[in-house]
């Protein structure tokens, strides 16, 4: 690389090649930081991330789907 560099009438040392693979690192984390935000408002704003409170105290189980996945009785006491 360095024999490169200077047929091209230049010079290139470890720290530009350092800076270089640092920036396209600080792209690559940019694109995919804003690639999970626009799919996180997408869903939010089309399914949502979570039911409402009162479904979600009920069970998932039972108010998604209408199972029973534990026999335990409410008995109204709270812990």
């Amino acid at each position: 690389m360095l024999n490169a560099a200077s047929s091209a009438g230049t010079t290139w040392t470890m720290w530009n090649q350092l800076m270089l693979q640092l920036l396209g690192t600080g792209v690559a984390i940019l694109i995919a930081a804003v690639g999970t935000c626009i799919i996180y408002f997408i869903v939010e704003k089309t399914v949502g991330f979570r039911i409402d409170e009162q479904r979600e105290m009920e069970g998932l189980d039972q108010s998604l789907r209408g199972e029973h996945a534990y026999g335990f009785v409410h008995s109204g006491l709270s812990a």
